[in-house]
């Protein structure tokens, strides 16, 4: 009785149904389940070689085609797209991100984060997508390559020495080949990554790409009338590994590049400067200054030389390979002549403490790399005044931090930051320093609106917020010396929700659909709360009829996409000129949301039909006459005459299994071309007859005039006619219960009498060639011997329940395994019959078998649900 299944796919709705066996055969199919996966983040993207697309023209930039998103159920907000060079052997990829209304192009420019591609070079490039729960897998990645169209010829033979700090690089042209001027590239060979490491997201910086125009240069005549071309290509990474390339450039496009490219090292250089500085355990007179031990480029390093100035003054201190203090080194001469201390590898981390600073101070900081050599790095790593400042004892507290949103709903949450303490002075991932003094207050910025709460408040709760909404919030403290610097802003979400109730109004009412007799409505713009909408409702109501039931147009699919929405009222229309009041909701995966607030809207066409007046209307036996007149000089094709029952108090009527008593229908007959006789003042008296009404119920009569221009509308007082009393409606809502091998319950509502008391019913059953009819009193009970309705009403008469409640009776003695006809008419206690039967048919009235195959059995709900499974 259990299953699961695993195999899915996220946010989708699979179809369920079981049947049991025994060994007489197979049970009926259970009802059909609708089960429906988890959402999750998006489906791995599916690239293939069509989703490389063209090179941009003018630029260095590749398309590519991203293909169909699966989103699974949650809207996709951003897509990142990895690329690498294949040839070079790339060790860390290029990533372009998308986001807005890029997300919605067929497809993406990549620049390769502005880098661009090198012509006729492959390329691995990968995908991922992401929603509000999360990224994707990256999709399989394609090679690419950009391949413009170019008349320029490849460069041949091509060699490259270094020359000194250069490198000079030789190639040669075929005889009868032209250009404009050449691109040569020198690409750094990676690496093994060695020691090198993280330092706050940073690492040592790598040699980069070297790419430079030519101009237009002279290339010597040599043999065969081939052309020699020399360049130097200066600016290289000192002791580094660099491939050569060489490309021409003519007015159509640039060259490939040549099959065979020439790698060359530069000679050993001055070293790299230190790497990704850090400050730390900062005190009111000293701190730690922490970065990366750099690339020594081919001589070792021997230290480093920090210089700091502030208030005037300025020092500089020799510090040794591994961090230590070279004590009087003011230049790299002396840090390379100390003692050499034991070195870490290159990316390393390098760790030395200034201390006898001045409190309350900025300092403005430099490090140089020094190598055994005593050279130092061309350039410095720097900390300025801004960034560097000693703590002044008493103080300002320091900025607070904030925790994440907690207690969040799709319309609250609440925001915790931190208080200050001294428990954590010198150490800036311990907590917030209150600097020795205490704190007053504090102050919380939410959406750019500053509220203060004295004393130490370290949390609050906002209450009436919007669903799934990005929030700005950040905070500060006060102290007697004044307020800290703000924290950094965080950005708080609250949770998805069920869509917003829509906003109506009177523009929202469209025009009347041409040809028909609907009406469009402009649905505006539904906010859906993070999960996208997946079905819309409208409900319409006439109110000059008092309706007690709306009229509900449901869409769903592609017809939510359109601006506006054809509202058909369940295909009965729209009767020209009468308001209606018009309200809609929309659902998400979260549920409902509240329906709007009901506008008015009604179909007025253009016409120049004139409507009817004096309008009339009386009962004539089974029908109801209707009379009415046209001014003299109007003009007609046919009239429209309709009877709309009023609803009345609905009693004692009841659902069974979803049932009620229909209520009577309106009626609208098209009269088609009649005669209407002359009267006083050359005015024009129409008479039409309506059948078809239900008896005993009070009809609200109206008429339209029509002409090819259109229909006129109704005249403003409309009469009401109440048909005579006639024979009963035929049972409703008929149900079969507690069914055996030999009897079944049957019980259905009873229903209208049209104004004359029910006395009871008449049930027919037929199976294996035999029928026969019972009487039934009005409260279900047997009435022996009845076989007609006059006999049912000759007899004592039972109590009768109200219109709309359930009848139950009960039939025995039938055959087992047996399929049985049933009809059943209702007599009134005039012993008329009702026009029409109830009826079941013999495919659905069964008694069992002894023994027989099993029930249709029952599905739970799904359960253990996740995106990928779920048990039934």
């Amino acid at each position: 009785t259990t299953t699961s299944r695993d195999d899915l796919q996220p946010f989708t709705e699979y179809k369920v149904r079981v049947r049991f066996f025994n060994s007489l055969g197979a049970s009926n199919w259970s009802d059909v389940d609708y089960l429906i996966t988890a959402p999750d983040v998006p489906s791995k993207p599916d690239l293939d070689q069509n989703s490389c697309g063209e090179p941009v023209e003018g630029t260095t930039h590749l398309t590519l085609v991203k293909g169909t998103l699966v989103p699974n159920a949650n809207a996709i907000t951003e897509i990142e797209v990895e690329t690498k060079q294949t040839a070079e052997g790339e060790l860390t990829a290029k990533v372009d991100a998308f986001s807005g209304t890029g997300l919605d192009e067929t497809s993406l420019t990549l620049t390769r984060q502005g880098t661009g591609f090198i012509d006729y070079r492959d390329y691995t490039v990968s995908m991922r997508a992401r929603n509000q729960l999360g990224w994707s897998k990256w999709s399989s990645p394609i090679t690419c390559s950009r391949s413009p169209e170019t008349d320029a010829e490849p460069p041949q033979n091509l060699e490259a020495v270094p020359l000194g700090p250069a490198v000079e690089v030789r190639w040669e042209m075929p005889s009868a080949s032209t250009w404009d001027d050449f691109i040569v590239r020198l690409e750094p060979i990676p690496e093994s990554s060695g020691g090198r490491r993280l330092l706050q997201g940073c690492t040592v910086e790598a040699p980069q790409p070297i790419e430079v125009d030519t101009g237009s240069i002279s290339c010597s005549e040599v043999q065969g009338g081939r052309r020699l071309c020399e360049f130097n290509v200066t600016g290289g990474t000192p002791n580094t590994n660099y491939t050569v390339s060489v490309q021409s450039r003519t007015s159509q496009g640039t060259s490939s590049t040549p099959l065979q490219l020439p790698v060359v090292r530069t000679p050993p250089g001055p070293p790299q400067e230190p790497q990704c500085l850090s400050l730390a355990e900062i005190t009111d007179t000293s701190f730690r200054l922490g970065w990366l031990r750099p690339r020594d480029h081919g001589i070792a390093i021997a230290g480093f030389l920090v210089t700091y100035a502030g208030s005037g003054a300025a020092a500089t201190v020799g510090v040794g390979s591994g961090g230590e203090s070279v004590p009087g080194a003011d230049s790299c001469s002396a840090v390379a002549g100390a003692p050499a201390s034991s070195a870490g590898p290159e990316g390393g981390e390098v760790v030395t403490a200034l201390s006898g600073l001045q409190p309350g101070t900025s300092y403005a900081i430099s490090i140089t790399t020094c190598n055994a050599d005593g050279d130092p790095s061309p350039d410095s790593a720097v900390l300025n005044a801004s960034e560097v400042h000693t703590y002044a004892i008493p103080d300002k507290p320091a900025a607070p931090r904030i925790d994440t949103g907690e207690e969040v709903t799709p319309f609250s949450f609440t925001v915790r930051w931190e208080a200050p303490s001294s428990a954590c002075r010198g150490d800036p991932d311990g907590c917030v320093d209150d600097h020795d003094l205490p704190v007053t207050g504090s102050e919380l910025e939410f959406e750019g609106v500053a509220k203060s709460y004295s004393a130490v408040t370290t949390t609050t709760s906002r209450d009436n917020l919007q669903p799934f909404t990005e929030y700005k919030v950040r905070v500060r403290f006060f102290n007697s010396l004044g307020a800290s610097n703000w924290s950094d802003v965080d950005y708080l979400i609250t949770a998805p929700d069920v869509p917003s109730k829509p906003d109506l109004d009177q523009n929202s009412c469209g025009e009347p659909v041409e040809g028909t007799t609907h009406l469009t409505l402009v649905k505006g713009t539904l906010v859906p709360n993070a999960n996208a909408i997946t079905e819309i409702e409208v409900e319409t109501k006439q109110t000059a009829e008092g309706e007690l039931t709306a009229k509900v147009d449901a869409f769903s699919g592609t017809g939510l996409d359109e601006t506006s929405l054809t509202l058909t009222r369940q295909g009965t229309g729209f009767i020209d000129y009468r308001d209606y009041t018009v309200s809609m909701r929309a659902r998400n995966q979260l549920g409902w949301s509240k329906w709007s607030s009901p506008i008015t809207c009604s179909r007025s066409p253009e016409t120049d039909a004139e409507p009817p007046q004096n309008l009339e209307a009386v009962p004539l036996g089974p029908a109801v006459e209707v009379r009415w007149e046209m001014p003299s000089a109007s003009t007609w094709d046919d009239f429209i005459v309709r009877l709309e029952p009023i609803p009345e108090s609905s009693g004692g009527r009841r659902l069974l299994q979803g049932c009620t008593v229909e209520a009577p229908q309106p009626i609208e007959v098209d009269t088609g071309s009649i005669s209407c006789s002359e009267v006083q003042g050359g005015r024009r008296l129409c008479e039409f007859n309506v059948t078809g009404g239900t008896p005993n119920t009070n009809y609200t009569v109206s008429v339209q005039s029509r002409t090819s221009q259109g229909t006129s509308s109704t005249p403003l007082q409309l009469p009401v006619v109440r048909t005579p009393p006639g024979p009963p409606q035929e049972p409703q809502c008929l149900s079969l219960a507690e069914i055996t091998d030999t009897s079944f319950r049957l019980g259905w509502l009873r229903p209208r009498d049209h104004g004359i008391a029910i006395a009871g019913f008449l049930v027919t059953y037929a199976g294996s060639g035999a029928a026969a009819t019972v009487g039934v009193g009005s409260g279900g009970e047997s009435v022996p011997g009845a076989d007609s309705c006059s006999a049912v009403a000759g007899a004592p008469a039972s109590s009768a329940g109200p219109e709309g409640g359930e009848v139950v009776t009960a039939l025995s003695g039938l055959q087992p395994g047996t399929s049985y006809a049933i009809s059943i008419t209702t007599c009134n206690a005039d012993g008329d019959p009702s026009p029409d039967s109830a009826v079941l048919n013999a495919s659905e009235v069964h008694t069992y078998a002894i023994p027989d195959k099993p029930a249709a059995p029952r599905i739970d709900t799904g359960e253990e649900v996740t995106p990928f499974s779920f048990t039934v």
